[in-house]
């Protein structure tokens, strides 16, 4: 796991200073490359987790010198491509495989690759630097383009400092405060993007060409899987194999155990799998309307593993909120950065690597949300009088609900529902503080089968929420501790299967996440398995009562003030829209 950054005619010498600003990606090592027509510069930033060696260090040169490659990531069936294709290797490292079947395949060898990563290769003969990034978006790849001139890096500080003076680009304004978080391919900034998930790219005299290679929505068929035991049957093999892969490290390990149903399986499985007994990490925090660290510390003794906890304080995360602000990069208001930066650090003292269970919601209906999109197909002729209704009731609970039943089109439904789960601005909302339309982008997958409305949440979740809001959070606080996380719920054979299964049997008898949980009875009691679901966050709601130091931008001041007066009269529930303002006018 690394840092990766570059520029392709940019010529900007700010490399080195911007290479500080991802040096926390990688403190084991770090290196530069410039192209012999000194028009390509690469830097990179090196976490050793395969081959610890000298033999791993980047930039990585081909043995002809040729190609020179800076990567992120890991390749999990490296060792099975390079028995296949017979390859000759002079080092340990992942990433020799990589640049050696890129070498001897071209761009179709990604095709082929298991894991998570982002790359940048370039070819000396052709003056042509090519880009790759892992199929679901686990890790974050970020450019900036303009005229010919091309710069990336995998986060957005170093990029800003490599190119420094950029405009802010309106909508992304509007999507964050409807979302809470920026969706590919956008930015907070003009010319800078996220390089899409599942997408390979190449630049070459000055223009950069992008190439979908997957899609989550190809992967669906015509037709589901419903047979109950076979699905099961399925799963656990899948997931059992994607646990083995990920386990592969040449560093100590852990996982991330929060309680919950998937963090729960992806721990059971890890230990399972492991010779010694397995490192769990897990953090609480005062004030917390319910603390999962009991059932956490019972699932590690039931399976043998070692229990790590933490508990936090509130100024302890509340001291820290500029810091998780500034994380990202621009901004981000999911609040459950705060516990994940804290379970990582804590976790960075005893292990290099963990495994961690993000994934699980998506891939099996564990949101109330999926709840919600059922409920909003039924009622969908007379949303706006049950909204009406439900808002004169003037309970805070209601007027939650009346939010939700006043979505303005079935095209943006999918991000509505997540927006108001979320407590975030609705569209009407938006419009009226921005002074301008808006619409989400969000477009419902053409597929070669129509999914119910919750599958289409579901698929909203996978394809947007979990790349740009929850990897992001999980990437961005591990690596600021040096610390590796992989996903297992998230191998690409997994989540294709997962897209179609039956969605009756991922809710079935009114229980969510059925199939994990009929799983997990192999390995826990039905006590740790059967009980409420709780998110992994932090009493925001409770400690935005005190102010704080984040100041808000003039822009913002009147919305805020009016919606200050309602959170302090009773609408608790309006606290994230607070927070969402606080957070974006840091970048204003």
């Amino acid at each position: 796991m690394c840092g990766i950054i570059g520029e392709c005619n940019l010529q900007s010498n700010r490399l080195s200073k911007a290479m500080s600003f991802i040096a926390h990606r990688g403190p084991d090592s770090s290196g530069t490359f410039i192209s012999k027509n000194r028009k390509t510069h690469f830097g990179h930033s090196r976490l050793a987790i395969l081959d610890t060696t000298q033999g791993g260090t980047q930039p990585f040169r081909s043995d002809c010198k040729r190609f020179s490659m800076v990567y992120n990531g890991e390749l999990y069936n490296y060792k099975d491509l390079a028995r296949r294709e017979t390859l000759s290797l002079q080092t340990s490292s992942d990433t020799e495989v990589f640049l050696k079947l890129f070498i001897r395949h071209g761009t179709a060898s990604v095709k082929e690759m298991n894991g998570m990563f982002a790359a940048a290769i370039y070819d000396e003969e052709t003056e042509t630097t090519y880009f790759f990034r892992d199929r679901i978006g686990i890790k974050p790849l970020y450019y900036w383009l303009k005229g010919d001139q091309l710069a990336f890096s995998s986060e957005l500080p170093a990029l800003l400092e490599l190119v420094q003076d950029v405009d802010i680009r309106e909508e992304s304004m509007q999507q964050f405060l409807h979302r809470g978080y920026i969706p590919e391919p956008h930015t907070l900034y003009q010319d800078i993007y996220k390089f899409p998930s599942g997408t390979y790219g190449s630049f070459k005299d000055g223009k950069l060409t992008l190439t979908p290679y997957w899609r989550a929505e190809d992967a669906i068929q015509a037709s589901t899987i419903s047979n109950e035991t076979q699905v099961i049957s399925d799963l656990e093999d899948l997931l059992r194999d994607s646990v083995r892969l990920r386990l592969t490290s040449d560093v100590p390990y852990g996982t991330f155990l929060s309680g919950g149903a998937d963090s729960g399986l992806i721990t059971a499985l890890a230990a399972d799998l492991s010779t010694d007994p397995l490192n769990t990490f897990n953090v609480s925090f005062e004030d917390a309307v319910f603390d999962e660290s009991p059932f956490a510390e019972r699932m590690a003794a039931h399976i043998g593993a070692k229990y790590h906890h933490i508990r936090m304080t509130k100024d302890e995360v509340m001291g820290n909120l500029e810091a998780g602000c500034d994380l990202v990069g621009e901004p981000f208001a999911d609040s459950s950065v705060f516990p994940t930066m804290a379970v990582s650090q804590f976790a960075s003292e005893h292990v290099k690597m963990v495994l961690s269970g993000d994934g699980g919601d998506e891939l099996f209906m564990g949101y109330g949300a999926y709840n919600w999109a059922d409920r909003m197909e039924k009622h969908w002729s007379y949303r706006k009088l049950l909204s009406r209704g439900l808002r004169m009731t003037r309970n805070a609970r209601n007027k939650r609900a009346a939010n939700v039943f006043d979505a303005p089109t079935k095209s943006e439904l999918p991000a509505h529902i997540f927006s108001q789960e979320q407590n975030l601005f609705s569209k009407k909302e938006i419009e009226k503080m921005i002074g301008k339309p808006f619409k989400d982008s969000f477009q419902a997958p053409d597929s070669k089968r129509k999914l119910t409305s919750s599958e289409t949440q579901a698929f909203f979740d996978l394809t947007n929420y979990l790349k740009d809001d929850l990897l992001v959070k999980v990437d961005r606080s591990t690596m600021h501790h040096s610390l590796e996380a992989r996903v297992p719920f998230l191998d690409h054979r997994l989540v294709e299967y997962s897209l179609n299964i039956d969605p009756d049997l991922k809710r079935k008898n009114g229980e969510s996440k059925y199939l994990v949980k009929k799983i997990m009875e192999r390995y826990y009691p039905d006590e740790l398995i059967y009980r409420k679901k709780w998110g992994f966050s932090i009493p925001l709601e409770k400690w935005m009562q005190d102010e704080g130091p984040m100041s808000i931008h003039p822009s913002f001041q009147k919305p805020y003030d009016a919606l200050e007066v309602k959170y302090h009269s009773g609408d608790g529930y309006l606290y994230n829209r607070l927070y969402a303002l606080k957070v974006l006018s840091r970048y204003l």
